[in-house]
């Protein structure tokens, strides 16, 4: 949740189109919120500039999805790594902006515009085509 998205949900409140208690509810969930397999940190855009990346490595697919449901519901950017074709086909169905670079093995999906601070060039180096995946996933 960021400033934009609380400032509105308190003018609701004022306006009575949210009850108090919906909006503790919602607010609750700062600065993270636990779905019981995982917390997810709904404040880590605010700190950091961009929100939590799911490392999809040793989750199932409904984990994924669960995860990546929530990060986008926050209005947040969604960046999943380590990601197989199946985890991104059931993402897809839940937000159809997906994208999937499939030699990185991400999934990405762009909610808000990325703010870029600085500009300049990043050099991403490989020792060969064994580590193109990697590489791939550090331009993603």
């Amino acid at each position: 949740m960021d400033i934009q998205i609380l400032k509105a949900l308190l003018n609701d409140v004022k306006l009575g189109n949210v009850s108090v208690d919906d909006a503790l509810e919602q607010l609750r969930k700062l600065p993270f919120e636990d779905i019981g397999f995982a917390k997810i940190d709904s404040h880590r855009h605010i700190r950091c500039g961009f929100p939590e990346v799911i490392f999809c490595q040793g989750k199932t697919i409904d984990q994924t999805v669960k995860i990546a449901q929530r990060i986008i519901d926050n209005g947040n950017n969604l960046l999943a790594t380590r990601a197989s074709k199946d985890m991104y086909e059931a993402i897809k169905k839940i937000e159809p902006s997906a994208q999937y670079n499939e030699l990185a093995r991400a999934i990405t999906a762009v909610k808000r515009e990325i703010e870029i601070l600085n500009e300049g060039v990043i050099l991403v180096a490989s020792a060969g085509t064994a580590d193109l995946p990697v590489a791939e996933e550090a331009v993603v």
